[in-house]
């Protein structure tokens, strides 16, 4: 099994809420850098796109990702910040001149071996059925560049 396999299927529990985990083969201080400092960050989330990356990791610090040529974003503020523990955001999804409804994100961080469990909850209020599926899509992808990339394997 290649480490890109290495996940467990997303969950919807709810119309507002999925959940989703990944093994990254990485330890957990790397894994958390990944989400918690800016050039760690750049190196995968949305790599393969133009994208532009805006990070202040502390708790009450603003964050942006954007993808100027696609016309979205997604920014928030760094909520919670529990070192290797535990991250969340709020989370405004920006689409093109719009802003979508205050969300929340918690992503865990647990060592398996010698590798790290990334946990994501991904909590609405969402306006339409489709907003869970496509974020799940998301996670996914987005997560599977961050698999690649400690996993050697290329990320395009």
């Amino acid at each position: 099994m290649s480490a890109s396999d290495q996940s467990t299927q997303p969950d919807q529990d709810t119309h507002d809420r999925i959940r989703l985990s990944r093994i990254v083969p990485a330890p957990i201080d790397t894994v958390w850098a990944a989400f918690t400092t800016l050039p760690d960050i750049e190196s995968w989330w949305w790599s393969t796109l133009d994208a532009t990356h805006e990070l202040d990791p502390r708790p009450g610090g603003r964050y942006r990702f954007a993808v100027p040529s696609a016309g979205f974003a997604v920014r928030g503020t760094v909520l919670e910040l529990d070192d290797r523990r535990h991250v969340a955001w709020s989370w405004i999804w920006q689409d093109g001149d719009s802003d979508g409804p205050l969300e929340r994100v918690d992503i865990g961080f647990t060592t398996v071996g010698e590798g790290t469990q990334v946990d994501i909850e991904h909590q609405g209020p969402w306006t339409d059925p489709e907003t869970g599926p496509n974020y799940t899509i998301g996670w996914m992808s987005t997560l599977d560049v961050l698999v690649r990339l400690h996993a050697g394997e290329s990320t395009t």
